[in-house]
């Protein structure tokens, strides 16, 4: 069984990079519904910050800048971050997650963003909100704003 969960883990940790490569291989939606297959596969409450940085390495491939292949990670992305937040698992991997989303869709060369953002504020902003307010002012992952 450990052996098991250690290849598991180095796929979580090294299937993200041959993602590109890959990607010219497969069609990328395609490709993009395996991942979500993959990464819902794992169980629950095992592997969890390797799978929030397999996400993160997906968030940073070149499949998550296509619009028609977000259509389809995005939604398990948040669904996999909604569900670690009420658990309070792994916030600061969550947090990076989130970022580095929002700095995806932020950007001027990845197609239509809107529903992509209008997903994540329906899905997310409540348990985001949630999350923080329970963390406290003396959390390290909440940044404190300077003195004026």
């Amino acid at each position: 069984m450990k052996n098991h969960a250690n290849l598991e883990g180095a796929a979580l940790k090294y299937l993200p990079t041959i993602v590109n490569d890959v990607k010219l291989v497969f069609d990328p939606k395609e490709l993009s519904k395996l991942f979500t297959d993959f990464i819902l596969n794992v169980p629950v409450g095992r592997l969890t910050i390797q799978k929030l940085y397999c996400l993160i390495e997906i968030v940073h491939s070149d499949l998550f800048t296509q619009h028609d292949c977000r259509e389809i990670l995005l939604p398990m992305m948040t669904d996999q971050l909604k569900y670690h937040l009420e658990r309070q698992e792994d916030l600061e991997a969550c947090c990076q997650l989130l970022s580095n989303i929002l700095e995806v869709l932020y950007r001027k060369d990845v197609g239509p963003t809107q529903r992509h953002v209008q997903i994540i504020m329906e899905k997310l902003l409540r348990t985001v909100n949630r999350t923080v307010i329970s963390m406290g002012r003396d959390s390290e992952l909440i940044m404190k704003k300077p003195d004026r």
